[in-house]
């Protein structure tokens, strides 16, 4: 699973406090950046609605990492003090309840160039940027200092 730079802060920070809450939030995300990491990290099922935290303002809703979130970053599930609980019971059963429907969203149209179709990692062949990418896509990386003598 492919995640952001973020996102992975978010979910690492989390891993480490006792009740694995992704709050506080780090300092650079702030607003609307935290509303969309918040959800996306929910709709990948990372963290779950855990217990309001001590001292926690009333309404405010607290989101912990769950055991998928852990192996989403490379953690053991053990090594997390604690872990949201995700499976979802149904109240008298025990059984597994059955998974809520998610609302369906519209697709984003494709880009379009001259040539067709063209995805977000497009990028025109020969250029100082496709060289950098070729260079950081090896398996050793790449340095600034080879990336600058590289590009001129």
């Amino acid at each position: 699973m492919k995640l952001t730079d973020t996102q992975m802060v978010v979910l690492s920070a989390a891993s480490q406090r006792e009740d694995g809450s992704i709050l506080p939030l780090p300092a650079s995300i702030k607003g609307g950046a935290a509303a969309k990491v918040t959800g996306a990290l929910l709709r990948k099922g990372l963290i779950a609605e855990a217990p309001r935290r001590n001292g926690a303002p009333i309404g405010e809703t607290n989101y912990a990492i769950t055991a998928e979130g852990a192996h989403a970053i490379n953690v053991e599930p053990a090594e997390c003090p604690h872990l949201a609980d995700t499976a979802a019971r149904a109240p008298d059963s025990g059984e597994d309840a059955q998974p809520v429907p998610q609302p369906r969203r519209k697709a984003k149209k494709a880009a379009t160039g001259r040539d067709g179709p063209t995805g977000p990692h497009a990028s025109r062949a020969g250029t100082k940027q496709a060289l950098m990418i070729e260079m950081l896509r090896r398996s050793e990386g790449a340095t600034v200092e080879q990336i600058m003598e590289a590009t001129g």
